[in-house]
């Protein structure tokens, strides 16, 4: 008896349910849902924008004009030549503009640890220690076709 109670119950409650229409909202609160802007007030709480492992927010230094500018993730390698027994490695930046690199030159995050003659290692500076680290070693490799 309580058996049939309960999914007779739960029966009406379905057909109740699903026979009430929901009203969907018109184009117009579409239009306002799309355009309403949301702002933080952190009201004494804590910001989650500020990083949590130095308690500063995180700001980047300008980036200075030409190969000085350039990220490590941002190089290209195209070619490796041997000058007076030293490599010297092109690269292309995200403007496409070839870069004439040799060891120790500096960019925005890092240098240019050593270059061989199919492969160059460049030495990133990490915003944050991974691990106690504080810098990745990238290497990128020449495409050989």
């Amino acid at each position: 008896m309580r058996k049939l109670f309960i999914i007779l119950l739960i029966s009406i409650t379905m057909v109740v349910n699903f026979s009430i229409p929901q009203e969907k909202p018109s184009t117009k609160e579409k239009e306002e849902i799309k355009t309403k802007k949301i702002f933080y007030h952190p009201a004494g709480r804590r910001d989650p924008f500020r990083d949590l492992l130095t308690g500063q927010v995180l700001e980047e230094k300008p980036r200075k004009p030409g190969k000085e500018g350039l990220s490590v993730e941002e190089i290209i390698l195209v070619g490796i030549t041997k000058v007076r027994g030293k490599y010297i490695a092109v690269v292309n930046g995200p403007d496409g503009f070839p870069y004439f690199i040799k060891k120790g030159d500096r960019f925005y995050d890092g240098y240019v640890l050593s270059i061989d003659e199919n492969k160059i290692i460049l030495r990133k500076k990490l915003p944050r220690p991974i691990g106690g680290k504080i810098y990745k070693d990238i290497i990128k490799k020449l495409e050989l076709d």
